[in-house]
């Protein structure tokens, strides 16, 4: 399975502390590392040459300041800023030209997420799901109170 950290974002629901220099997933809220450090730890079960960054031009040098274990040919650039959706199609295509069988999952820069463990385990679930079945997969967490905001 290859992973992909979903990093162009701008943050505007942090602000004044997210600004469109520096969006909230390059702070530390949580911990000693940023959001970003903290997303690319929590994928440490996947070998590093399968773990890529999806972002903007602006956000390049920032990546490769805060990820220096980043392979330089996996921070994937999106041509124009299009959303999440458009992103997440071109991101696939292309991966699927590398091996159009390998599962790829899609992972925001800036979710907490508690137990390691427990998600390294939950998405190697989804991946068996989707080799055995060929579907796609969500893993999710039951929302607590409705919210309309994707972050």
């Amino acid at each position: 399975m290859k992973a992909v950290i979903l990093a162009g974002g701008s943050g505007t629901r942090l602000w004044p502390l997210s600004r469109e220099k520096k969006p909230k997933q390059f702070h530390a809220l949580l911990s000693d590392k940023t959001l970003l450090q903290d997303t690319y730890a929590r994928l440490s079960f996947l070998p590093r040459e399968k773990i890529f960054v999806a972002t903007t031009e602006n956000y390049k040098d920032e990546i490769k300041k805060q990820l220096q274990q980043l392979i330089e040919k996996n921070l994937l650039l999106e041509p124009s800023l299009r959303d999440t959706g458009p992103c997440m199609g071109l991101i696939a295509l292309r991966l699927a030209a590398d091996d159009p069988e390998e599962p790829v999952a899609m992972i925001f820069a800036d979710q907490f997420i508690k137990n390691a463990d427990e998600f390294a385990k939950k998405m190697r679930a989804a991946e068996e799901v989707v080799k055995k079945d060929d579907v796609i997969a969500i893993v999710e967490v039951k929302a607590s109170y409705p919210n309309p905001n994707l972050g």
